[in-house]
Order: C-alpha cells, then sequence, then structure tokens
C-alpha cells in the first residue's frame, strides 16, 4: 500500500502543477447594445518559475489543451516530462517519465453518456512494463463532481483507500472532506476538512481539458485560490499546511505573481509566470 501511495503523491505533484494554464476559448457574446464584444485578449502560460527549486514549461494542441509539462530542478536538468492525450476534446491519457526514458505512470480515461470523466485506470512500471495497480471512479450532480474515489488494487481485489467529497457555492468548490483508508478499523476515517475562498478572478488553469481528472481546486474553479483553511474532522485548524495566497497580474487579468504563506506567516513561496497573450 506504501508504494501505491507514492505513485499517487506523485501523480498529484504532477497534476497540481498544472497551474496557470489556459482557459477554453469562448465564443463571443452579443453585448446589450445590439453589437458584438471585442474580442477577449487570452493568455496561454509558458513557464512557472520557483526561484532556487523549480521550473516549468507548457506545451499545447491546436484547441489550447494542455499536452506536454516539463519539469526541470534548479540546475536546469530536467526532472520529469508529462503529456496528456486527447480524443473529441477530451483527456484520454496521461503519462509520466524521466528524460529519455520509458514513462513510469500512466492514467486512461474513460466518459459516461453524458461525457462525464467516469473513470481512471492507473498503471506503473516498475521495470518490467505497465500494471494495472489502482483506478478512480468520478461521480457527479448536476454535472458538477462530488466525489472522487480511489481504488488500489491488490492480487485482483480492490479497496476504496481514499475518497474525496466535494461541496459548491455556485460553481465553485467551496469545500472538500478527504478520507483515508484505516488498515485497523478497515473502513474510511475523515481526514482531513479543506475550505477555499476565491478572488473573483478568472483562473487561467481551468477549462484545458483536465479539470476534473485532476480531482483539485486548482483545476476545477473559474476563480483563482486567495485562501486554503486545513482542519481537522474536530475543527482544528491546521496552521502550516492553511494558506493565504496574493498575486499581481498582467493588464489581462492574468496572475503574473503568487506569493504563498501559511497560517503562521511563514514557509513563503513566490512563483512568477510568463504567457503567451493573443
Amino acid at each position: 500500500m506504501k508504494k501505491i501511495k507514492m505513485i499517487m503523491l506523485f501523480f498529484f505533484g504532477v497534476a497540481i502543477s498544472i497551474t496557470y494554464s489556459c482557459e477554453k476559448d469562448t465564443p463571443d457574446t452579443p453585448d446589450s447594445g445590439g453589437g458584438d464584444k471585442p474580442a477577449e485578449t487570452k493568455c496561454y502560460i509558458k513557464t512557472s518559475n520557483l526561484p532556487n527549486a523549480e521550473k516549468k514549461e507548457y506545451e499545447y494542441n491546436s484547441d489550447h489543451n494542455l499536452i506536454k509539462l516539463t519539469k526541470y530542478y534548479s540546475s536546469g536538468n530536467v526532472n520529469y516530462i508529462a503529456s496528456f492525450d486527447y480524443l473529441n476534446g477530451k483527456v484520454i491519457a496521461y503519462s509520466s517519465a524521466k528524460q529519455n526514458g520509458a514513462a513510469s505512470v500512466r492514467m486512461e480515461y474513460s466518459y459516461n453518456a453524458n461525457k462525464e470523466l467516469e473513470k481512471a485506470k492507473v498503471f506503473y512500471n516498475s521495470g518490467s512494463g505497465m500494471k494495472e495497480v489502482a483506478y478512480y471512479e468520478y461521480t457527479y450532480v448536476g454535472g458538477m463532481l462530488t466525489r472522487l474515489s480511489h481504488f488500489s488494487l491488490n492480487n485482483g481485489s480492490s479497496y476504496e483507500l481514499s475518497r474525496s467529497e466535494y461541496f459548491y457555492n455556485g460553481d465553485l468548490v467551496s469545500k472538500c472532506k478527504k478520507y483515508q483508508y484505516n488498515s485497523s478499523s478497515q473502513v474510511l476515517d475523515l481526514e482531513t476538512i479543506e475550505d477555499y475562498e476565491y478572488d473573483g478572478k478568472k483562473n487561467p488553469s481551468h477549462g484545458i481539458g483536465v479539470n476534473d481528472m485532476l480531482g483539485g481546486y486548482v483545476n476545477m474553479n473559474k476563480e483563482n485560490l486567495v485562501k486554503l483553511t486545513v482542519s481537522s474532522p474536530q475543527g482544528i485548524v491546521d496552521k502550516n499546511s492553511s494558506l493565504n495566497i496574493t498575486y499581481e497580474y498582467n493588464d489581462n487579468d492574468y496572475p503574473i505573481k503568487q506569493t504563498n504563506l501559511n497560517f503562521y506567516n511563514m514557509d513563503e513561496e513566490k512563483y512568477t509566470y510568463e504567457y503567451d497573450c493573443k
């Protein structure tokens, strides 16, 4: 089970790193005067940088969906390369590999009749080829993701290793309850509760074709997160994990600088972003 957890931590590290990418083009709509609104400038991220730690480069297809993410160490050497495959605008596969190496993690996605992401199979290559080790199941209510369940596979049997439940304020996720498998009681225990607040501006990482597959607030929501409060089931706030986030924006209202501070006003992280605006 420990190996499975490490695989999933690696995947979600990639998932969270897909931050501030781009938003799908949408048709212009008539304004109240009967004319057309001016074409809105779209910005597509080229690089993100956390000084002395890491740098990421982003590539897109003609539909502005993310197809490749390359992460570098601070030394400039490649850490990993993640790629995404699409069919009819829907992501159908994700894979990650070290530079010039075979893919170590692959995920394959399937959809229901409503074209909602229904299941993701997780494959891991430990050196002898890809083997399915886990899968995710997605549950929706009214077109919104309300549950993401992670199942581990072991010798042909499966059990639910973790679960995330999402609660909404309008079309924004306002709360997420996270459950983890307890090997002693063999049931899922509520582990943490996350509450989210937003800035009212467009989130450029939303609408790139991978929203619900990540199951994270970064890609699921149309606005940028400004406050993350992590607490225990008893309501005790984890001040180390909770964050206050501030931004500086370019002329098109896309974040170009981001500062994270935990609730102790410590562990500051400062990110910068570069875009191609059209």
